[in-house]
């Protein structure tokens, strides 16, 4: 009989050091929850104080050990991450119970337990000091992980701070570190059920180890940050904050800009102050051999990571002035086949010039695309209010303190179903979610939270409202004198005869293909490429064509598409950026409606078909009138309601990727969309049309 080798039966190494780590963690963490605030302060205090007298000797230990970075500037975050934490936090207090008398609600803050965080080899020691400290706070215990590349320096700044917050009166174990990272110390720390929560900063592979462990994460991948600079901005500010930042540590963080891009008006201009700081613009030759450098074989050579932008130029061929601190490296499209749009932590800063801020918006969006979304967008001297408020989806970084701008979009009412109970059954109703309202039921008075009306209080069953007839309101026909039937399907708030507003999109520059395809079928004035133009589509469908006379008459638009079929009527308006905001804007006053009331678009289907084969290429093509779908080409279809949403969907994937539009209906029931490329910008053009059916501009 063969043997058993007892090796076979051990845990695989490191496991039992894990399991020791998180055992003392455990101990540490529920001694440490009994503090009180005046004892967590000191111990948070000792700490921040015993990493920030290290700054400077830690930075030079970093870049030494690493190899990334400018030493002066990391004793700067160094600091922001120890003593600028405390700062920044002060007045925040994450022990206390908090007692709301009026509200009858007592808070009691609850430690998360045993935080695993997880630091990169990029910010080595800010990232150690920032975790231990946020940790501390909340009277959490902590398990540094650090990188490899950095394990030396990271190691010595989770003892220094460990030894510091024991001295002040904290647990032993309240801050413990992984001295050597292996791959099953680190699965048995992330897998084991004593761990509360895992904080993971560094690479793709890293971020979804965490996320898939099974233990709650918070994590932070690459991020691929673009700045727009638009011709209201203060140019020479912009220049200057913008070089300052993205030679800041040779461009190591990952909310540093990746790509700049600028208003054709504000270039020269920009180029000139850019200079002056210390740019240097690349010509043509010059940033393809940076270009092959950065990416020799289409990935970002990690050799360059951290490296100032004269020994990067050197390493291409190229010499530059020795101040020279950013290399500009001009192309002409965001698109997933050049390099240049992605993230490069280095002082290499991709350049995109475009006609107007608003392309520079749907550039800024293909460069998020490509990665980092959800990151860092950053535009500096932008005009807010003006245009970016309205286009920009809520976006933080979660690295650290600091340095990245939030932008906010401006809100969109959000159409909700729902139901009201009547005298026998309840009644299905589209609510349009905005502010509270008081509604009446049966003589009772009762809050509607959110929900919006025509502007009174209303009972269920009477005559009239206020001493006014009941035609205020609108439904699918009354019984027994109620303002809403109980039979019908649905109802709206508003005044009678008004249409119910399905969509309102507008388009501010219609795509090439997107405007062809549209031509094939147009019983009006056909439109052009890059001019923009308004779709609306109404209920009941005869509605459209007072709305139409409206829009005529108001501004000088043309129209391309007046259609009445069953259930719905479309207009179709184009002309310039103004004229069909105005048009647009009169329709809105004849509905007395926003043009957030129009109903979101529901996604019904969503596919992509890889590798078409060419009997389904054929069939695709007969009944389509567009570009032809080609056998080994990759497709999407898509399918939602409104119809009309459909034209939106071909148009934002035509701007974000090299793609076919081969079909696209915006009539009847629901809308379809047919795209064919590549499967990389077929992906490209689908998560760009979601969105915008999720999100429409």
């Amino acid at each position: 009989m063969t043997a058993i080798s007892v090796d076979l039966l051990g845990d695989p190494a490191g496991v039992p050091r894990a399991r020791a780590m998180l055992q003392r963690a455990e101990w540490a963490a529920r001694a440490f929850a009994r503090y009180d605030k005046a004892a967590v302060d000191r111990v948070v205090h000792a700490a921040a104080q015993a990493g920030a007298a290290k700054a400077a000797e830690y930075a030079e230990w970093a870049v030494r050990e690493t190899g990334f970075g400018v030493a002066e500037h990391k004793v700067i975050k160094n600091l922001a991450c120890s003593t600028g934490v405390v700062e920044a936090y002060r007045d925040h207090d994450y022990v206390t119970p908090r007692l709301d008398p009026a509200a009858k609600i007592v808070e009691v803050p609850r430690p998360a337990g045993v935080v695993l965080a997880l630091t990169p080899s990029t910010n080595p020691v800010a990232t150690v000091m920032f975790k231990c400290l946020l940790a501390l706070m909340t009277r959490s215990v902590v398990v540094i992980s650090p990188h490899p590349l950095a394990r030396e320096c990271c190691a010595d700044t989770a003892r220094t701070l460990a030894a510091a917050a024991v001295a002040a009166g904290a647990p032993d174990g309240v801050i413990q570190v992984v001295d050597e990272p292996s791959v099953p110390l680190i699965n048995a720390l992330m897998t084991d059920e004593r761990t509360s929560v895992i904080v993971a900063t560094g690479g793709v592979p890293v971020v979804r180890s965490a996320y898939s462990s099974g233990t709650p994460a918070i994590g932070v991948g690459p991020g691929n940050v673009p700045v727009l600079v638009d011709a209201s901005a203060d140019l020479a500010k912009a220049a200057k904050r913008i070089t300052d930042s993205k030679s800041f540590d040779n461009s190591i963080l990952c909310t540093n800009e990746s790509v700049l891009i600028v208003e054709e008006p504000a270039r020269s201009t920009l180029l000139r102050h850019l200079k002056q700081e210390g740019a240097y613009l690349l010509d043509p030759a010059e940033r393809d051999k940076v270009r092959q450098a950065l990416f020799p074989d289409g990935h970002f050579d990690i050799r360059f990571v951290g490296q100032d932008a004269t020994w990067i130029a050197a390493e291409a061929g190229l010499r530059v002035p020795g101040t020279t601190r950013v290399l500009l490296a001009p192309f002409s499209l965001v698109v997933p086949e050049e390099p240049l749009a992605r993230e490069k932590l280095c002082p290499v800063l991709g350049l995109v010039t475009v006609a107007t801020a608003e392309r520079g918006i749907d550039a800024a969006r293909a460069v998020l695309r490509l990665g980092g979304k959800g990151h860092s967008p950053w535009a500096p001297g932008f005009s807010v209010g003006r245009r970016w408020g309205r286009t920009w989806s809520p976006s933080t970084s979660c690295n650290g303190p600091g340095w990245p701008t939030t932008v906010t979009r401006r809100s969109r009412s959000a159409i909700s179903r729902g139901s009201f109970p009547g005298s026998r059954r309840p009644v299905r109703c589209r609510l349009i979610h905005t502010r509270p309202t008081w509604l009446v039921w049966g003589g009772t008075l009762r809050r509607a939270r959110g929900w919006r009306r025509a502007d009174r209080v209303f009972r269920l069953g009477s005559t009239g409202v206020d001493g006014e007839p009941p035609t205020w309101m609108r439904g699918c026909g009354r019984r027994s004198g109620d303002l809403l039937s109980r039979n019908c399907g649905r109802w709206r708030w508003g005044v009678a005869g008004v249409a119910e507003l399905r969509s309102f999109i507008f388009l501010n520059r219609l795509q090439p293909q997107t405007m062809c395809y549209l031509g094939t079928w147009v019983r009006g004035s056909l439109p052009r490429s890059g001019v923009a133009a308004q779709i609306i589509e109404v209920a009941p469908g005869l509605d459209i064509e007072p709305l139409t006379d409206v829009a005529l008459k108001h501004a000088g638009v043309a129209a391309g598409i007046l259609v009445v079929e069953r259930q719905f009527g479309y207009l179709e308006m184009h002309g310039g950026t103004d004229e069909v905001r105005a048009a647009g804007g009169a329709v809105l006053d004849a509905l007395g409606a926003a043009e957030g009331d129009a109903m979101r678009a529901e996604v019904l289907a969503s596919e992509i078909i890889t590798m078409l084969d060419p009997q389904h290429a054929f069939l695709i093509n007969r009944n389509k009138i567009g570009s032809m779908a080609l056998a080994g080409e990759s497709l999407f279809v898509l399918e939602m309601r409104p119809a009309s949403y459909a034209i939106l969907a071909a148009n934002e994937a035509e701007k974000a990727a090299r793609i076919k539009v081969v079909d696209y209906r915006m009539i009847g029931a629901t809308g379809r969309v047919y795209l064919s490329g590549t499967e990389a910008d077929v992906r490209q053009a689908a998560e760009a049309a979601e969105d915008a059916l999720r999100s429409p501009a």
